[in-house]
């Protein structure tokens, strides 16, 4: 799951340096949950630790007893909002890439 969000992130630099999409484009998208989240779990994945969070406090990978999701365990992502499992996080992650590229699709590119 760890590498789904390294790669979400890479996709953003990928399209930049196409010139797909500006870099004010990509700024706009990490401004915002859950584009953001997703790259603090990138370089905290690369580098083994996160220098600069994108929000104050920075983010933790925890695993959770869910009982109510008829589970033992999951992970959870705290300290970005409201507590979220990963692979909520992960579709969200998802439908935004999906919204732009559809974007992205619609101006030629």
């Amino acid at each position: 799951m760890i590498n789904f969000f390294i790669h979400a992130f890479s996709l953003l630099d990928w399209l930049e340096s196409d010139g797909l999409i500006t870099t004010a484009k990509k700024r706009q998208l990490l401004a915002q949950a859950p584009l953001s989240v997703s790259r603090d779990i990138a370089n905290a994945a690369k580098h083994r630790h996160l220098n600069r969070p994108s929000r104050p406090g920075g983010i933790a990978l925890v695993r959770e007893y869910a009982p109510q999701r008829n589970r033992e365990e999951e992970w959870v992502v705290i300290g970005a909002g409201p507590k979220t499992t990963i692979a909520d996080l992960a579709t969200s992650v998802m439908q935004e890439l999906e919204t732009l590229v559809r974007e992205l699709r619609a101006m030629g590119r």
